[in-house]
């Protein structure tokens, strides 16, 4: 991982450096549109790991000490360079992976992780505070994380220090449990029917991006999630119901009459509910 030039004596602290290029290592084709490290505008109005911590003495004088590191496809120029979104799967077995080795780390490396899964409403923190237990970040609406994991390390010259491995991919590792349950959300079939049908069409609310990134979870794509429903969501849409409609469960031609095929890509009722809909009229 390259981060961008900084002015001197501005730097990434090597653990987080480390943190990158492990990640680029288990994930070489992963998104990168939404790196970053140094803080904005916004970030220097207000307390931020993302901010150069100018107090600090020694080593960590001006060290930033929080990243953000991709894991969704947002920009042309990763779509351009082939690169891939990680899977739901792969983004909680990677965050797993993170808290079991600071768990197992006498350096108290890592202070908190911020994330939003691919299809969840919520975004949550683990932190080392709250022993490393799911809990609904407060700041979501304003800063989901969704198309990236933000991660804080400790305050101390040996969290800055430390590069030893990041991850623990074990073979007992489970994703870890968010505090509630997936919120079933609600969406409106003619509406939804109405704007693949059109094709390019903006889905009101966040019942598109929803929708999209629910796909993407489900079928290892990388459509953009900005409740546009043009021909690439279209495709995909007819991917997933080639996989979930049928073996006995009722079909989508039952909703789209005129529409020769199942797998058409205009949503029905049944691979509306598989992906997780309450659908209404």
């Amino acid at each position: 991982m390259v981060w961008t030039s900084y002015a001197s004596p501005i730097h990434v602290a090597p653990s987080l450096n480390a943190l990158a290029e492990d990640y680029d290592n288990r994930h070489p084709n992963r998104p990168r549109g939404t790196d970053g490290a140094l803080g904005d505008a916004d970030h220097a109005a207000r307390t931020s790991d993302h901010n150069p911590c100018w107090p600090c003495s020694g080593a960590q004088h001006a060290a930033i000490r929080a990243v953000d590191l991709s894991t969704t496809l947002v920009t042309d120029r990763d779509r351009n360079a082939g690169r891939k979104s990680l899977t739901e799967s792969e983004q909680r077995a990677l965050i797993a992976a993170m808290i079991r080795r600071e768990k197992a780390n006498p350096a108290d490396r890592l202070f908190y992780i911020i994330h939003r899964f691919p299809g969840d409403a919520h975004t949550y923190i683990w932190s080392r505070t709250n022993d490393w237990a799911p809990k609904h970040y407060d700041l979501e609406a304003a800063m989901p994380h969704d198309h990236h994991f933000h991660a804080s390390i400790m305050k101390t010259l040996a969290a800055h220090n430390d590069t030893s491995a990041w991850f623990d991919f074990g073979a007992a590792a489970t994703p870890p449990v968010v505090a509630t349950p997936p919120v079933v959300t609600k969406i409106s079939l003619s509406a939804v029917m109405t704007a693949m049908k059109a094709g390019g069409k903006l889905l009101d609310g966040d019942d598109g991006p929803q929708l999209q990134r629910r796909l993407n979870s489900k079928m290892g794509t990388d459509l953009v999630d900005d409740g546009i429903l043009g021909r690439n969501t279209r495709k995909v849409y007819a991917a997933y119901q080639a996989t979930k409609v049928g073996n006995g469960n009722a079909s989508d031609a039952w909703d789209n009459p005129g529409y020769k095929s199942d797998y058409n890509g205009i949503p029905g009722r049944e691979s509306l509910t598989q992906l997780g809909f309450d659908v209404q009229p």
